[in-house]
């Protein structure tokens, strides 16, 4: 289990085939694609705040978020939990009640 002090919050657009995994209340300083569909949003100290997945079936790079930017490795193993995808995460998880977008929040905890 994390320590975390703000929860995950995990949004879908199945519309547009993308999901933005916000992982902390903080301000964004600056994006910074990596190419693939994923766009990482960091703070002023590269901590990351959250990550845009453009293709619901794109996978997470964890190796370039602990090499090139400041990210707990906590919160890696709260990542890992949505892989392979992201599409695939979301059968675990009810419908916010819209249609086309889905919407997870609160604490996530690594399977063993």
């Amino acid at each position: 289990m994390t320590n975390r002090k703000a929860p995950f919050e995990v949004t879908i657009d199945n519309d547009a085939d993308a999901a933005y995994i916000s992982m902390t209340n903080r301000s964004i300083a600056h994006s910074h694609e990596l190419g693939g569909g994923i766009i990482v949003d960091v703070d002023d100290m590269r901590v990351v705040v959250g990550i845009e997945i453009l293709g619901l079936e794109t996978k997470i790079p964890f190796q370039r978020l602990v090499d090139e930017f400041h990210v707990h490795s906590d919160d890696i193993d709260i990542l890992r939990t949505i892989q392979p995808t992201i599409g695939g995460f979301l059968i675990q998880f009810s419908s916010d009640g819209s249609s086309n977008h889905k919407q997870m929040q609160g604490s996530l905890v690594s399977a063993s």
